[in-house]
């Protein structure tokens, strides 16, 4: 419609040029790309936090830190939203920093066998290092379960309201 940039939806939100993937709610919807490129700035960010608990020097401090707020929780959101979109690699990629982050705050590398046990549940004897990959669909599955009673209503009120068919929606 040429007209849906009126002068209140311009004052009022960011438009941009049919170029760029929408962003709602902070997650990029559209191509895949796009999606894959929000989990590889969260990657990032994660890293320079990462880089910057290393200077601690204390193992305990680091390993306390990256367990309980540089882990899968940071993406958890982008998961929801969009786990069924990224890709191995991207995923891949945020687990290697976890498990990189860990070996740095324990001098050394971790055999696959160690790694493995880190991503155990604490009460399993593990550190609760969740991995993304093993996370991304189920979360994105769960998420989408409960979300659609309450959007099965707001497409009834759209439809009352005559703003679309419900199946629209």
């Amino acid at each position: 419609h040429p007209d849906w940039a009126s002068a209140y939806v311009r004052e009022t939100c960011i438009v941009e040029d049919g170029l760029v993937s929408p962003k709602v709610l902070g997650v990029h919807i559209g191509s895949n790309d796009a999606c894959n490129a929000d989990l590889e700035r969260i990657c990032a960010k994660v890293a320079d936090a990462r880089a910057a608990i290393q200077a601690l020097d204390s193992p305990c401090a680091e390993v306390t830190l990256q367990r309980l707020c540089l882990n899968v929780s940071k993406a958890g959101y982008l998961l929801r939203c969009q786990g069924d979109r990224l890709t191995d690699h991207a995923l891949q990629r945020f687990d290697s920093g976890m498990a990189s982050g860990l070996e740095s705050a324990l001098w050394g590398p971790l055999p696959d066998d160690s790694w493995h046990q880190a991503t155990l549940s604490v009460d399993a004897g593990g550190l609760g290092m969740r991995e993304a990959h093993a996370l991304a669909l189920p979360a994105f599955l769960t998420s989408r379960a409960v979300a659609r009673p309450q959007v099965a209503e707001m497409a009834a009120h759209c439809e009352a309201a005559g703003v679309c068919a419900a199946s629209l929606c």
